[in-house]
């Protein structure tokens, strides 16, 4: 069995221990494997993006007997504009038969080339994109992937249940605390690390800590995956 990183050691038991499970990683292992990998790491909390409706059943059913937290993982960066509105009630609609009310966002719209550099409008469209989604479909728990620069008028999204913080490509740790605190005023944060930017177990974990102690307790690793791939 494969283990990601002894999580033991700087996991806290009451905190959110997230990690994000793309398709192509969740349809490889069998869901018993999965689950195993999570409870042996300390992982209560999973995003997970997937077309295997019966798999993702399965797999939902085995993480709530064994208190992990399931959130489905959906996003295209385009859903911002008001005309592609239709494309998440499509996505929402495909998932409807789950049963499972906690969805997580993950868009984008920096990535989008002609708004690359107008950043108070895209910002506007991600607001009004949040909105609707709440609007309409309110039994549905909200939570969204942001990167640390995003200036968001965060009263306007207050419903969102937790906001994570990509916190990638930083140079070093005080420049990652600075991205950081620009968001310490929310009580719902989670500090995301890209496992593809370390070479060693030793290092991520050591930023781990170092975050956790200015009182940062919730973390998530992105992904399940690259984080196999980190040598010890």
């Amino acid at each position: 069995m494969k283990s990601l990183i002894i999580l033991i050691s700087f996991l806290y038991t009451f905190a959110d221990n997230s990690i994000y499970i793309w398709s192509k990683t969740f349809d490889k292992f069998n869901n018993s494997d999965l689950i195993t990998i999570l409870e042996n790491n300390h992982i209560n909390h999973v995003m997970i993006s997937s077309k295997n409706i019966e798999k993702f059943k399965n797999f939902i059913k085995l993480a709530h007997k064994n208190n992990i937290k399931v959130e489905i993982l959906i996003g295209d960066n385009s859903w911002i504009y008001d005309y592609k509105q239709y494309k998440i009630d499509e996505k929402l609609k495909y998932f409807k038969e789950l049963d499972n009310f906690n969805i997580h966002l993950d868009v984008e719209p920096h990535a989008i080339k002609s708004l690359k550099h107008h950043r108070k409008e895209y910002f506007n469209m991600y607001i009004k994109m949040l909105e609707y989604i709440h609007h309409k479909y309110p039994n549905y728990n909200i939570s969204i992937s942001i990167p640390t620069f995003y200036k968001l008028d965060f009263q306007k999204i207050n419903f969102v249940k937790k906001i994570y913080l990509m916190a990638y490509q930083y140079k070093n740790l005080s420049q990652l605390l600075r991205r950081v605190n620009r968001y310490k005023f929310l009580n719902n944060i989670v500090v995301v690390f890209n496992c593809k930017e370390f070479k060693s177990k030793k290092k991520l974990l050591h930023d781990i800590n170092f975050i956790q102690k200015y009182g940062y307790k919730d973390i998530a690793l992105h992904s399940l995956k690259t984080c196999l791939r980190i040598d010890n």
